[in-house]
């Protein structure tokens, strides 16, 4: 099975238009294909939005993140992130963000592959043409 990791811009893309690619991503995991994970710094990254003073909004993204498995922030995956920043692949939170995808061996999902460019050892998840 394969493991995708979903960046905040992935879950702000379905919460806007109620498609794109996590819905191609939650069609591939309905058929076994797939574990959805994502990491704590997207949780903060969606929480810290405007839209979240509406307390429907917040009903809607505790929907959002109840069927993927978040990962914590730990020691190793924070000496990974700060690899990929002192070398200038990323920073900040897509640091964090991309050493948890390669820490737990994931695919990112992501709509700002520039982001997340040349980072060694992370794989970024396309979806199939069916």
């Amino acid at each position: 099975m394969v493991k995708v990791m979903l960046d905040t811009s992935i879950l702000i893309e379905f919460n806007r238009t109620g498609g794109g690619v996590y819905e191609q991503i939650l069609l591939h995991a309905q058929d076994n294909k797939l574990e959805i994970l994502t990491s704590s710094i997207v949780v903060f990254e969606y929480w810290v939005g405007r839209s979240m003073n509406d307390p429907q909004v917040q009903i809607v993204a505790e929907k959002l993140f109840q069927d993927v498995q978040i990962i914590s922030l730990d020691s190793r995956i924070a000496k990974i992130a700060g690899e990929i920043e002192r070398k200038s692949y990323s920073h900040g939170n897509d640091a964090l963000i991309a050493a948890t995808a390669i820490e737990h061996n994931a695919r990112l999902a992501t709509l700002n592959a520039k982001h997340f460019k040349n980072i060694p050892g992370l794989k970024i998840w396309k979806p199939k043409k069916k």
